[in-house]
Protein backbone atom coordinates (compact mmCIF):
# COMPACT_ATOMS: atom_id res chain seq x y z
CA UNK A 1 0.00 0.00 0.00
CA UNK A 2 1.63 3.62 -0.89
CA UNK A 3 2.09 5.45 2.34
CA UNK A 4 -0.50 7.73 3.83
CA UNK A 5 -0.31 11.28 3.72
CA UNK A 6 -2.04 13.06 7.45
CA UNK A 7 -1.99 16.05 9.17
CA UNK A 8 0.10 14.16 11.74
CA UNK A 9 2.49 12.72 9.47
CA UNK A 10 3.17 12.75 5.89
CA UNK A 11 5.86 10.19 4.49
CA UNK A 12 7.23 10.20 1.50
CA UNK A 13 9.64 7.02 1.86
CA UNK A 14 9.56 3.80 0.44
CA UNK A 15 10.17 1.81 -2.61
CA UNK A 16 12.00 3.23 -5.60
CA UNK A 17 10.60 3.92 -8.55
CA UNK A 18 11.90 4.18 -11.82
CA UNK A 19 12.40 7.66 -13.94
CA UNK A 20 9.90 6.41 -16.62
CA UNK A 21 7.28 5.36 -14.56
CA UNK A 22 7.94 9.04 -12.92
CA UNK A 23 7.44 10.49 -16.20
CA UNK A 24 4.07 8.39 -16.89
CA UNK A 25 2.67 9.31 -13.64
CA UNK A 26 3.62 13.32 -14.34
CA UNK A 27 1.85 13.40 -17.98
CA UNK A 28 -1.34 11.79 -16.51
CA UNK A 29 -1.82 14.34 -13.73
CA UNK A 30 -0.88 16.97 -16.56
CA UNK A 31 -3.50 15.46 -19.01
CA UNK A 32 -6.23 13.64 -16.75
CA UNK A 33 -5.62 15.77 -13.42
CA UNK A 34 -8.99 14.81 -11.86
CA UNK A 35 -8.13 11.01 -11.77
CA UNK A 36 -4.51 11.44 -9.95
CA UNK A 37 -3.93 10.55 -7.52
CA UNK A 38 -0.79 12.04 -5.50
CA UNK A 39 -0.10 9.39 -2.89
CA UNK A 40 1.12 7.59 -5.91
CA UNK A 41 3.55 10.29 -6.27
CA UNK A 42 5.03 9.39 -2.73
CA UNK A 43 7.17 5.99 -3.63
CA UNK A 44 10.36 7.93 -3.55
CA UNK A 45 13.62 6.52 -1.23
CA UNK A 46 15.20 10.42 -0.30
CA UNK A 47 18.10 10.25 1.88
CA UNK A 48 17.80 13.45 4.60
CA UNK A 49 18.49 16.45 2.62
CA UNK A 50 21.67 18.90 3.70
CA UNK A 51 20.94 22.00 4.85
CA UNK A 52 22.19 25.00 3.11
CA UNK A 53 24.68 26.28 5.79
CA UNK A 54 26.56 29.37 3.32
CA UNK A 55 25.48 31.28 0.45
CA UNK A 56 27.28 29.61 -1.86
CA UNK A 57 25.38 28.83 -5.18
CA UNK A 58 27.15 24.97 -5.06
CA UNK A 59 25.27 24.82 -1.66
CA UNK A 60 21.94 26.23 -2.98
CA UNK A 61 21.70 23.98 -5.91
CA UNK A 62 22.63 21.26 -4.00
CA UNK A 63 20.26 22.09 -0.87
CA UNK A 64 16.94 23.47 -3.58
CA UNK A 65 17.22 20.47 -5.77
CA UNK A 66 16.87 18.12 -2.80
CA UNK A 67 14.00 19.56 -1.27
CA UNK A 68 12.30 19.99 -4.84
CA UNK A 69 12.71 16.25 -5.41
CA UNK A 70 12.23 15.45 -1.76
CA UNK A 71 8.61 17.69 -0.54
CA UNK A 72 7.04 18.95 -4.34
CA UNK A 73 6.01 14.92 -5.11
CA UNK A 74 3.50 15.92 -2.06
CA UNK A 75 1.74 17.80 -4.58
CA UNK A 76 0.11 18.93 -7.40
CA UNK A 77 1.77 20.81 -9.91
CA UNK A 78 2.91 23.93 -9.09
CA UNK A 79 4.29 27.12 -11.21
CA UNK A 80 6.98 28.37 -8.71
CA UNK A 81 8.37 27.41 -5.19
CA UNK A 82 10.21 28.91 -2.84
CA UNK A 83 11.58 27.00 0.74
CA UNK A 84 12.81 29.00 3.87
CA UNK A 85 12.75 27.83 7.87
CA UNK A 86 15.00 25.82 10.23
CA UNK A 87 14.73 22.43 7.83
CA UNK A 88 16.54 24.84 4.58
CA UNK A 89 19.00 27.48 6.08
CA UNK A 90 21.00 26.51 9.24
CA UNK A 91 19.83 28.71 12.77
CA UNK A 92 21.63 30.88 15.12
CA UNK A 93 20.75 28.28 17.77
CA UNK A 94 22.08 25.23 15.69
CA UNK A 95 25.58 26.07 16.18
CA UNK A 96 27.45 23.32 14.64
CA UNK A 97 25.84 20.48 15.58
CA UNK A 98 25.06 17.65 13.44
CA UNK A 99 21.65 17.43 11.95
CA UNK A 100 21.03 14.18 11.94
CA UNK A 101 22.14 13.82 15.71
CA UNK A 102 19.11 12.93 18.26
CA UNK A 103 20.05 16.27 19.92
CA UNK A 104 19.49 18.61 16.89
CA UNK A 105 16.13 20.49 17.15
CA UNK A 106 13.35 19.38 14.87
CA UNK A 107 13.71 21.20 11.82
CA UNK A 108 10.82 22.80 9.95
CA UNK A 109 10.08 23.93 6.69
CA UNK A 110 8.10 26.78 4.97
CA UNK A 111 6.91 26.52 1.40
CA UNK A 112 5.42 28.84 -1.12
CA UNK A 113 3.76 27.51 -3.88
CA UNK A 114 2.87 29.50 -6.77
CA UNK A 115 -0.29 27.86 -8.84
CA UNK A 116 -2.16 28.18 -12.03
CA UNK A 117 -5.27 27.89 -10.84
CA UNK A 118 -5.83 27.55 -6.98
CA UNK A 119 -9.34 26.18 -7.32
CA UNK A 120 -8.62 23.20 -9.25
CA UNK A 121 -5.22 23.44 -7.23
CA UNK A 122 -6.68 22.52 -4.07
CA UNK A 123 -9.40 20.10 -5.34
CA UNK A 124 -6.65 17.90 -6.91
CA UNK A 125 -4.75 18.11 -3.45
CA UNK A 126 -7.74 17.39 -0.87
CA UNK A 127 -8.12 14.16 -3.03
CA UNK A 128 -4.80 13.02 -2.47
CA UNK A 129 -3.62 15.02 0.63
CA UNK A 130 -7.05 15.87 2.85
CA UNK A 131 -5.87 15.40 6.34
CA UNK A 132 -3.20 18.30 5.32
CA UNK A 133 -6.04 20.25 5.75
CA UNK A 134 -7.39 21.51 9.49
CA UNK A 135 -10.28 19.94 11.22
CA UNK A 136 -12.13 22.98 11.11
CA UNK A 137 -11.64 22.98 7.73
CA UNK A 138 -12.74 19.32 6.90
CA UNK A 139 -15.86 20.24 8.52
CA UNK A 140 -17.02 22.20 5.44
CA UNK A 141 -16.66 19.63 2.74
CA UNK A 142 -19.11 21.47 0.04
CA UNK A 143 -17.59 24.88 1.28
CA UNK A 144 -13.83 23.27 0.36
CA UNK A 145 -14.83 21.39 -2.77
CA UNK A 146 -16.91 24.56 -4.39
CA UNK A 147 -14.25 27.01 -4.64
CA UNK A 148 -14.40 28.03 -1.26
CA UNK A 149 -10.79 27.44 0.24
CA UNK A 150 -9.93 29.88 -2.76
CA UNK A 151 -12.52 32.18 -2.00
CA UNK A 152 -11.42 32.08 1.39
CA UNK A 153 -7.63 33.06 0.76
CA UNK A 154 -8.72 36.03 -1.69
CA UNK A 155 -11.84 37.81 0.64
CA UNK A 156 -10.59 36.96 4.24
CA UNK A 157 -7.05 36.08 3.90
CA UNK A 158 -4.29 38.04 1.74
CA UNK A 159 -4.39 35.67 -0.91
CA UNK A 160 -2.62 32.71 -0.02
CA UNK A 161 -4.12 29.53 2.29
CA UNK A 162 -1.56 28.00 4.20
CA UNK A 163 -1.89 24.02 5.57
CA UNK A 164 0.27 23.56 8.57
CA UNK A 165 1.77 21.23 11.21
CA UNK A 166 2.81 18.24 8.53
CA UNK A 167 5.05 15.90 9.29
CA UNK A 168 6.89 14.70 6.31
CA UNK A 169 9.47 11.87 7.07
CA UNK A 170 12.54 12.49 4.77
CA UNK A 171 14.60 9.06 6.34
CA UNK A 172 14.63 5.92 4.64
CA UNK A 173 11.88 4.04 6.81
CA UNK A 174 8.79 2.71 5.27
CA UNK A 175 5.01 4.93 6.32
CA UNK A 176 4.44 1.67 9.22
CA UNK A 177 8.02 2.17 10.95
CA UNK A 178 7.06 6.16 12.00
CA UNK A 179 5.37 5.24 15.23
CA UNK A 180 7.71 2.70 16.59
CA UNK A 181 10.86 4.64 14.95
CA UNK A 182 9.84 7.95 15.69
CA UNK A 183 11.55 8.99 18.59
CA UNK A 184 14.74 6.79 17.40
CA UNK A 185 14.86 8.53 14.11
CA UNK A 186 12.95 12.31 15.09
CA UNK A 187 15.59 13.91 12.60
CA UNK A 188 14.28 11.95 9.68
CA UNK A 189 11.07 14.19 10.57
CA UNK A 190 10.19 17.82 9.20
CA UNK A 191 7.50 19.76 9.99
CA UNK A 192 6.30 21.71 6.90
CA UNK A 193 3.87 24.70 6.43
CA UNK A 194 3.11 25.58 2.51
CA UNK A 195 1.01 28.36 1.43
CA UNK A 196 -0.83 28.48 -1.90
CA UNK A 197 -1.84 31.43 -4.12
CA UNK A 198 -2.35 32.46 -7.56
CA UNK A 199 0.45 33.61 -10.22
CA UNK A 200 -1.49 36.50 -10.60
CA UNK A 201 -1.79 37.28 -6.92
CA UNK A 202 2.04 36.87 -7.00
CA UNK A 203 2.66 39.05 -9.43
CA UNK A 204 0.09 42.01 -8.19
CA UNK A 205 2.01 41.87 -4.70
CA UNK A 206 5.50 41.85 -6.49
CA UNK A 207 4.34 44.60 -8.50
CA UNK A 208 2.47 46.81 -6.42
CA UNK A 209 2.53 45.99 -2.61
CA UNK A 210 -0.88 45.84 -2.21
CA UNK A 211 -0.44 43.28 1.12
CA UNK A 212 3.11 43.30 1.25
CA UNK A 213 2.76 39.50 2.53
CA UNK A 214 4.59 37.41 -0.35
CA UNK A 215 6.64 40.55 -1.34
CA UNK A 216 7.46 40.68 1.84
CA UNK A 217 8.43 37.40 2.69
CA UNK A 218 10.51 37.45 -0.48
CA UNK A 219 12.20 40.53 0.71
CA UNK A 220 13.72 38.16 2.90
CA UNK A 221 16.76 34.98 1.85
CA UNK A 222 14.54 32.11 0.49
CA UNK A 223 15.77 29.35 -1.46
CA UNK A 224 14.01 29.11 -5.05
CA UNK A 225 12.82 25.44 -6.00
CA UNK A 226 13.28 24.28 -9.42
CA UNK A 227 10.27 22.68 -11.01
CA UNK A 228 9.56 19.04 -11.42
CA UNK A 229 7.92 19.70 -14.89
CA UNK A 230 8.52 22.31 -17.72
CA UNK A 231 5.82 21.99 -18.95
CA UNK A 232 3.75 24.94 -16.67
CA UNK A 233 2.99 28.22 -18.65
CA UNK A 234 4.42 30.52 -15.98
CA UNK A 235 5.71 33.88 -17.70
CA UNK A 236 9.25 33.70 -16.01
CA UNK A 237 10.34 36.45 -17.48
CA UNK A 238 7.41 38.91 -15.71
CA UNK A 239 8.19 37.07 -12.54
CA UNK A 240 11.96 37.69 -12.66
CA UNK A 241 10.91 41.23 -13.55
CA UNK A 242 8.57 41.44 -10.23
CA UNK A 243 10.81 39.92 -8.08
CA UNK A 244 13.34 42.69 -9.14
CA UNK A 245 11.06 45.50 -8.75
CA UNK A 246 10.08 43.79 -5.45
CA UNK A 247 13.88 44.10 -3.93
CA UNK A 248 14.44 47.13 -5.96
CA UNK A 249 11.05 48.74 -3.90
CA UNK A 250 12.51 47.63 -0.57
CA UNK A 251 15.78 49.45 -1.17
CA UNK A 252 14.37 52.34 -1.79
CA UNK A 253 11.94 52.09 1.21
CA UNK A 254 14.91 51.00 3.56
CA UNK A 255 16.63 54.21 2.04
CA UNK A 256 14.06 56.41 3.27
CA UNK A 257 13.82 55.55 6.72
CA UNK A 258 17.61 55.52 6.89
CA UNK A 259 19.86 58.80 7.80
CA UNK A 260 22.84 60.30 5.44
CA UNK A 261 25.18 57.88 6.64
CA UNK A 262 24.47 54.76 7.99
CA UNK A 263 26.16 50.68 8.63
CA UNK A 264 25.79 48.00 6.22
CA UNK A 265 24.31 46.27 9.40
CA UNK A 266 21.31 48.97 9.92
CA UNK A 267 20.72 48.78 6.40
CA UNK A 268 20.31 44.99 5.99
CA UNK A 269 18.14 45.05 9.16
CA UNK A 270 16.07 47.76 8.04
CA UNK A 271 14.79 45.91 4.63
CA UNK A 272 14.21 42.96 6.87
CA UNK A 273 12.03 44.95 9.44
CA UNK A 274 9.87 46.15 6.28
CA UNK A 275 7.40 43.44 6.69
CA UNK A 276 7.09 43.20 10.00
CA UNK A 277 6.14 47.06 10.98
CA UNK A 278 2.79 46.68 12.13
CA UNK A 279 2.24 43.05 12.10
CA UNK A 280 -0.23 42.07 14.56
CA UNK A 281 1.68 38.33 15.11
CA UNK A 282 4.53 41.30 16.72
CA UNK A 283 1.71 42.82 18.67
CA UNK A 284 0.65 39.62 19.60
CA UNK A 285 3.78 38.48 21.13
CA UNK A 286 3.24 35.55 19.05
CA UNK A 287 6.40 36.36 16.44
CA UNK A 288 9.98 36.25 17.79
CA UNK A 289 11.20 39.43 19.13
CA UNK A 290 14.47 38.46 17.71
CA UNK A 291 13.68 37.45 14.46
CA UNK A 292 14.89 40.49 12.60
CA UNK A 293 18.65 39.70 14.40
CA UNK A 294 18.67 36.15 13.75
CA UNK A 295 17.95 36.57 9.89
CA UNK A 296 20.85 39.45 9.70
CA UNK A 297 23.35 37.32 11.64
CA UNK A 298 25.15 34.74 10.43
CA UNK A 299 24.79 32.93 7.09
CA UNK A 300 21.31 35.44 6.81
CA UNK A 301 23.91 38.41 6.27
CA UNK A 302 25.45 36.76 3.49
CA UNK A 303 22.38 36.02 1.53
CA UNK A 304 20.79 39.16 2.11
CA UNK A 305 24.07 40.42 0.29
CA UNK A 306 23.63 38.38 -2.65
CA UNK A 307 20.04 39.12 -2.58
CA UNK A 308 20.62 42.84 -3.11
CA UNK A 309 23.99 43.47 -4.29
CA UNK A 310 22.93 43.96 -7.74
CA UNK A 311 21.21 46.86 -6.59
CA UNK A 312 24.23 48.57 -4.58
CA UNK A 313 27.10 50.14 -6.29
CA UNK A 314 30.43 48.00 -5.84
CA UNK A 315 31.96 47.66 -2.57
CA UNK A 316 34.16 45.00 -1.21
CA UNK A 317 31.96 43.33 0.24
CA UNK A 318 29.52 43.28 -3.30
CA UNK A 319 32.81 42.64 -5.60
CA UNK A 320 32.73 39.07 -3.88
CA UNK A 321 29.10 38.65 -4.86
CA UNK A 322 28.05 37.07 -8.43
CA UNK A 323 24.53 38.74 -8.91
CA UNK A 324 23.47 39.27 -13.02
CA UNK A 325 23.72 43.18 -14.08
CA UNK A 326 19.83 44.40 -15.17
CA UNK A 327 18.18 47.86 -15.63
CA UNK A 328 16.92 48.38 -12.14
CA UNK A 329 20.51 47.36 -10.72
CA UNK A 330 21.82 51.33 -9.96
CA UNK A 331 18.55 53.14 -10.45
CA UNK A 332 17.60 52.81 -6.66
CA UNK A 333 20.85 53.60 -5.46
CA UNK A 334 22.12 56.20 -8.39
CA UNK A 335 18.29 58.63 -7.07
CA UNK A 336 19.61 58.22 -3.11
CA UNK A 337 22.85 59.10 -4.28
CA UNK A 338 24.39 56.23 -2.36
CA UNK A 339 28.07 55.79 -2.31
CA UNK A 340 29.73 53.03 -0.05
CA UNK A 341 32.05 53.71 2.78
CA UNK A 342 34.57 51.73 4.66
CA UNK A 343 34.52 49.03 2.17
CA UNK A 344 30.86 48.39 1.82
CA UNK A 345 30.78 48.71 5.81
CA UNK A 346 28.93 52.00 6.04
CA UNK A 347 26.63 54.11 3.48
CA UNK A 348 26.28 58.03 2.97
CA UNK A 349 23.23 58.87 0.60
CA UNK A 350 21.83 62.61 -0.42
CA UNK A 351 19.47 63.52 2.59
CA UNK A 352 18.42 66.56 0.53
CA UNK A 353 14.53 66.89 -0.98
CA UNK A 354 15.13 66.35 -4.70
CA UNK A 355 16.64 62.97 -3.85
CA UNK A 356 14.38 61.77 -1.64
CA UNK A 357 11.45 62.75 -3.73
CA UNK A 358 13.03 60.80 -6.51
CA UNK A 359 13.13 57.74 -3.97
CA UNK A 360 9.62 57.70 -3.46
CA UNK A 361 8.69 57.79 -7.06
CA UNK A 362 10.39 54.18 -6.63
CA UNK A 363 8.33 52.87 -4.39
CA UNK A 364 5.66 50.16 -5.49
CA UNK A 365 2.45 51.81 -6.50
CA UNK A 366 -0.04 50.85 -3.08
CA UNK A 367 2.87 52.22 -0.56
CA UNK A 368 3.86 55.18 -3.19
CA UNK A 369 -0.14 56.36 -3.00
CA UNK A 370 -0.32 56.22 0.80
CA UNK A 371 3.02 57.98 1.12
CA UNK A 372 2.36 60.90 -0.95
CA UNK A 373 -1.40 61.20 0.33
CA UNK A 374 -0.37 61.43 4.06
CA UNK A 375 3.09 63.99 3.05
CA UNK A 376 1.43 67.19 3.13
CA UNK A 377 1.68 69.90 0.32
CA UNK A 378 4.33 71.99 1.85
CA UNK A 379 6.74 69.27 2.61
CA UNK A 380 6.22 66.68 -0.49
CA UNK A 381 5.42 69.29 -3.22
CA UNK A 382 7.74 71.09 -2.48
CA UNK A 383 9.38 74.05 -5.03
CA UNK A 384 12.18 73.44 -7.43
CA UNK A 385 13.99 75.68 -5.37
CA UNK A 386 13.89 74.03 -1.82
CA UNK A 387 14.26 70.31 -3.57
CA UNK A 388 17.86 70.59 -3.27
CA UNK A 389 18.79 72.26 -0.04
CA UNK A 390 20.39 70.45 2.63
CA UNK A 391 18.51 69.44 6.05
CA UNK A 392 19.28 70.02 9.38
CA UNK A 393 21.39 67.23 10.31
CA UNK A 394 19.24 66.95 13.56
CA UNK A 395 15.54 66.72 11.67
CA UNK A 396 14.34 63.36 10.28
CA UNK A 397 14.85 61.88 7.40
CA UNK A 398 12.52 63.55 5.01
CA UNK A 399 9.21 61.41 4.53
CA UNK A 400 10.20 58.76 6.90
CA UNK A 401 7.35 58.84 8.70
CA UNK A 402 5.28 58.86 5.79
CA UNK A 403 6.92 55.91 4.51
CA UNK A 404 6.75 54.34 8.07
CA UNK A 405 3.36 54.90 8.41
CA UNK A 406 2.60 53.36 4.92
CA UNK A 407 4.08 50.46 5.45
CA UNK A 408 2.97 49.35 8.84
CA UNK A 409 -0.77 50.40 7.80
CA UNK A 410 -0.37 48.03 4.87
CA UNK A 411 1.34 44.71 7.45
CA UNK A 412 -1.10 45.60 9.76
CA UNK A 413 -4.05 45.05 7.22
CA UNK A 414 -2.88 41.86 5.60
CA UNK A 415 -1.31 40.31 8.87
CA UNK A 416 -4.36 40.82 10.51
CA UNK A 417 -6.66 39.40 7.71
CA UNK A 418 -3.93 36.10 7.53
CA UNK A 419 -4.98 35.31 11.22
CA UNK A 420 -8.55 35.52 10.64
CA UNK A 421 -7.85 33.14 7.92
CA UNK A 422 -5.75 31.30 10.24
CA UNK A 423 -8.44 30.14 12.51
CA UNK A 424 -9.92 27.65 9.43
CA UNK A 425 -6.63 27.27 7.81
CA UNK A 426 -4.95 25.90 10.27
CA UNK A 427 -7.11 26.10 13.76
CA UNK A 428 -7.23 28.76 16.59
CA UNK A 429 -3.73 27.68 17.95
CA UNK A 430 -2.01 28.16 15.15
CA UNK A 431 -3.98 31.45 13.24
CA UNK A 432 -1.01 33.94 14.25
CA UNK A 433 2.14 31.36 13.83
Amino acid sequence: MPPTSSRGTSSIAGSSVSSDEDSRDRRRAESEPEAFDHRRRLHYHHHPFPLSTSSTSADDLLAASALSSTLLPLFPPVSAAWAYGSGVFSQENQGNSKNNSSSSPRRSVDLLLAVADPRSWHEQNLRGNPAHYSSLARSFPLLLRSGGISWLADNVGPGVWFNSGVRVNVGGGGAGEEEENEEKSSSSFLTIKYGVFSERTLLSDLETWRELYLAGRLQKPTLRLPPLSTGIDFDSKKLERGLEGNTAGALAAALLLLPATFSHSRLLSTLVSLSYSGDVRVAAAAEDPRKVEKIVRGTGRRRLDALYSGHLPSSSFASSISSPSSPLSSVVASAAGLIPLCNGNAWAQDPRRGARRELVELLPERVRRKVEKSSSSSSFLSSYSSSFSSPSPSSPPLFASSVRAALASTVRSSSARAALLGIVSAGPAGAVS
